[in-house]
């Protein structure tokens, strides 16, 4: 019999063939489970929704001891004490000596003797290096027979002086007295003429008589011509006296400049020798006996260099400071020194010179920083030596002071973690802090000493750094 399902799966049976009369037929197959599954299906979300929960509250749990774990592994407890804080500055430096001089010859020539070695101590005025001095002896003899000629020629030009002028003297005495005679004679013999003339006139005395005086008087008048031509002769010796004059000047700047010329061979013998300008080390030595060697001053070139003489007697280290750190090094701070060629020893030295200027490198901003080695045992470092230096900038003693990572900045207060018994919420307490280092920090207020902090084992640097600034942590 055909079969039809109702809307509530209840299964009707039709009954002949009127199609109204049917039947209820009972399917366990279909109705009965459909009544069960609603009812399963609840069991099931219960069972799933109580595991959920269970492994959740397991999963917190976990995650809380971990993280506690995680934490007590991060931290450890640290009394607060009364110590010294030291702020420094660290920068890395070589070792210089107070004065490094490179030696060169005045001279040119070939090298004959070689005194001086690497690392030997000279005094000032030991000799160092000499070169051959034939050439330059040879130019001395010359220079001393030259002078010796032109001393000779000022004294033979001083005498041709001398006995012009005593020989004009001379002259000028009996020109000068001749023409007095003669003009004494002139005036008689007119004097005569004249009266002879007048007794002519008055015909007491003869023609004859007259001539004759006459003649005399003509004769002495020439006679005074004669003498004063002598005496007009005199100027001609007198300006050859002023010609002896400046041969003898002459003579005396030939003899000066032969001086002048005998000085500069001497040196120029006493320059074949190279003596120590200054006490100390020599740091190189590049010359060697047989070399040809060029003059410093007489070359373009500058000269051959010879040594080098290091002056120990001071000893500096020039340090490299980022330009960061610059503001806070000042004139006299003290600084400790290391270098790796001595382990375990420091070297004490204070801050001398800070460079007005600084360097750029690779947009690097450095300033040199001179720092004077005062320590007894300053010998023990060589020039150009590594250094690592340690400025001291500030230095309290017997102050609180807390590890630096132990304090965190939030708004712009200062805060620690206070050690607490177990099972207890950790305990933040507000602080004053003064100076600050990287590893100490002062505490003026909000702590004792004796009490105990939390501090952090390891932290990323700058993660540290922006937590005591307030700054926000990095991302996971």
């Amino acid at each position: 019999m055909p079969k039809e399902r109702c809307s509530n799966g209840v299964a009707l049976e039709r009954k002949g063939s009127n199609p109204r009369h049917f039947r209820r037929v009972t399917d366990h197959t279909s109705c009965g489970m459909k009544k069960e599954a609603p009812f399963i299906m609840k069991k099931y979300f219960v069972f799933i929704v109580v595991m959920a929960l269970m492994a959740s509250g397991l999963y917190g749990c976990k995650k809380q001891d971990a993280t506690a774990t995680k934490a007590a592994d991060e931290t450890y407890a640290s009394p607060v004490e009364r110590g010294t804080l030291k702020v420094s500055v660290a920068a890395t430096g070589a070792v210089s000596s107070n004065l490094d001089v490179d030696i060169k010859c005045k001279s040119s020539g070939e090298v004959t003797t070689v005194t001086c070695e690497v690392s030997k101590y000279v005094k000032k005025g030991d000799l160092l290096v000499a070169l051959d001095p034939v050439d330059m002896q040879r130019n001395l003899n010359k220079a001393k027979v030259t002078l010796e000629s032109s001393r000779a020629e000022l004294e033979q030009a001083k005498l041709t002086l001398e006995s012009s002028v005593k020989t004009l003297e001379n002259d000028r005495q009996r020109a000068h007295a001749s023409l007095l005679s003669a003009q004494a004679t002139a005036a008689n013999a007119q004097g005569k003429a004249e009266r002879m003339k007048a007794l002519l006139e008055k015909g007491r005395v003869s023609k004859e008589d007259y001539d004759a005086v006459h003649a005399t008087d003509l004769e002495s008048q020439a006679a005074v011509q004669t003498a004063e031509a002598s005496v007009g002769d005199l100027k001609v010796q007198e300006k050859t006296i002023e010609l002896n004059k400046q041969k003898v000047i002459a003579a005396e700047k030939s003899v000066e400049t032969n001086k002048i010329s005998l000085s500069i061979a001497e040196k120029a013998l006493t320059d074949t020798q190279v003596f120590a300008p200054l006490s100390g080390y020599i740091s190189a030595c590049t010359v060697q006996v047989g070399q040809i060697i060029a003059s410093a001053t007489g070359n373009v070139s500058g000269g051959t260099s010879l040594l080098t003489i290091s002056d120990l007697s001071h000893i500096f280290t020039l340090a490299t400071v980022d330009e960061s750190d610059i503001g806070q090094v000042k004139l006299g701070q003290d600084v400790n020194v290391t270098a790796d060629s001595f382990p375990g020893v420091t070297f004490k030295g204070k801050v001398m010179r800070i460079a007005t200027e600084g360097v750029n490198s690779s947009n690097v901003v450095t300033f040199e920083v001179k720092i004077e080695i005062i320590g007894e045992n300053k010998d023990l470092l060589k020039p150009i030596m590594t250094t690592n230096v340690e400025i001291l900038s500030l230095l309290k003693e017997d102050v609180l002071v807390v590890p630096t990572n132990a304090v965190t900045r939030k708004n712009g207060k200062s805060y620690v973690n206070m050690v607490v018994p177990e099972g207890q919420a950790a305990q933040e307490r507000e602080v004053t802090v003064g100076a600050s280092s990287n590893s100490q920090t002062e505490i003026i207020s909000g702590l004792k000493e004796g009490e105990k902090i939390l501090v952090k084992k390891k932290e990323d640097s700058k993660w540290s750094a922006k937590k005591r600034m307030g700054g926000m942590p990095p991302p996971m």
